[in-house]
């Protein structure tokens, strides 16, 4: 004990735990904070598994020490169960649910998601969620539904919708307690990760509610939150009634943001509207969307940037070569590309390879890509270097570019990159190209 008062460190606690059984080294500790530091050093030990350590009551025992459950529970979060009954573990982490502050809360609605799912969609649990969702607290109630919508959309969706559940946790939202309506409608959004979520959520009331939230600039994460939720419902069901000309606007607005979160998200809703027809179609018509979209090409914000080519990479397979013109009408979308490939320090290479793979399909694109020096020069240069994803991505492109008419030259040196396998060596390729050039 003394060793690891003196030097708490992984090492020590692993010798402590050599001394004897866990439940009589705590409790021949007196300080808290002196638990807290074991429990923290013995969990970062690989081996280590309190349930297999000490077992279920002597670890609800554990829980039942306030100051020792955030501890515990971010141990329970990282662990695997083993197979036996832990109904009694399910009932104390619906205790410290409902009564521990956010930090702990949060830690077991984790627990109770991601590792009892299975076990939570019975009958047995159904009354104990009722009664969360039906507490006077409206904080407790915000919480269950947070719970509730989580439970479903891990496990069975349908026991939780046929148990009232979630129109239970809906109704918070319509209803005349404006500040717990503001918080519930951020809750609601988490519907929209699944097709029967957002199916809940096609009623004229919540549809009200949604669509004054997202009129409302004084909240701007809730905002941002239920323009995506607005395109997932359109993704899932194609249901178009929260795509007013205010969310168009506000879509607009936020690709144009300077907020990176803001960007990213409408990005994401560009995503999801693309997924169908008349969606991609109303995306390119829209010359200010394209305007704004575009110039996130040239983001200062390398992380905004990244993200514009991994989402125009998942729009690009759904798109038509009349909708690439269009697009190309407002911007210029090859040099931004080639500007970025030429420069060695960036993280968005894979993506705009990707891109260009699909671009080079319809034969004006590939002629414009192969009309630029600086994108033929990276394009054949293999240097020692680099990466395989971009050895195999590249000689996808050339694959591709060969496979349209194209001056004779440029052929022949399609073929031999193309002859010469993903990892040639760069010297004959590097000759070809000058004599080309």
């Amino acid at each position: 004990m003394e060793e690891f008062l003196s030097n708490p460190t992984e090492l020590t606690a692993q010798n402590l735990l050599r001394a004897g059984p866990l439940t009589q080294i705590l409790s021949a500790i007196s300080s808290n904070d002196d638990k807290i530091s074991v429990l923290s050093h013995l969990s970062q030990l690989n081996h280590f598994n309190i349930i297999n350590q000490i077992g279920i009551d002597s670890l609800i025992s554990l829980l039942n020490q306030v100051p020792l459950q955030k501890v515990i529970l971010e141990h329970l979060k990282c662990i695997e169960f083993p197979i036996q009954d832990y109904s009694s573990l399910i009932h104390k982490l619906f205790a410290i649910f409902v009564s521990e502050p956010i930090t702990e809360s949060s830690l077991c609605k984790d627990i109770l998601v991601h590792k009892f799912s299975m076990q939570i969609s019975q009958l047995s649990y159904l009354n104990t969620l009722k009664d969360i969702l039906n507490s006077s607290d409206s904080i407790l109630k915000v919480r269950g539904f947070e719970l509730v919508i989580e439970l479903a959309n891990t496990s069975d969706f349908s026991f939780y919708d046929n148990s009232g559940l979630i129109d239970t946790g809906i109704s918070m939202a319509t209803g005349n307690d404006l500040l717990l309506r503001l918080v519930v409608i951020e809750v609601i959004a988490e519907l929209g990760n699944s097709e029967p979520g957002c199916k809940k959520l096609l009623g004229n009331n919540i549809n009200n509610i949604i669509q004054q939230a997202i009129e409302d600039d004084s909240d701007p994460h809730t905002r941002n939150k239920l323009i995506v939720l607005a395109g997932k419902i359109f993704h899932f069901t194609g249901n178009e009634n929260l795509m007013t000309n205010t969310f168009w606007s506000c879509l607009i607005r936020l690709l144009g943001s300077d907020d990176p979160a803001s960007v990213k998200n409408s990005l994401n809703v560009l995503e999801y509207i693309s997924t169908r027809p008349n969606g991609i179609t109303k995306i390119f018509s829209n010359n200010q969307i394209i305007g704004n979209w575009g110039r996130l090409q040239k983001s200062v914000n390398s992380s905004v940037k990244a993200h514009f080519y991994h989402s125009f990479y998942h729009i690009l397979n759904l798109c038509t070569e009349d909708h690439i013109n269009a697009y190309l009408r407002v911007n210029n979308i090859i040099q931004p590309m080639i500007d970025e490939l030429v420069n060695p320090f960036q993280n968005s290479h894979y993506d705009i390879l990707k891109c260009i793979g699909l671009l080079v399909k319809w034969r004006n694109q590939a002629v414009n890509f192969l009309a630029n020096e600086k994108f033929k020069v990276f394009l054949f240069k293999r240097p020692p270097h680099q990466m395989h994803e971009i050895s195999y991505l590249k000689y996808d492109i050339v694959t591709e570019l060969n496979k349209h008419d194209l001056p004779q030259g440029t052929k022949n040196l399609l073929e031999k990159y193309l002859k010469a396998g993903v990892f040639a060596g760069e010297s004959e390729m590097e000759m070809e190209l000058e004599s080309l050039n």
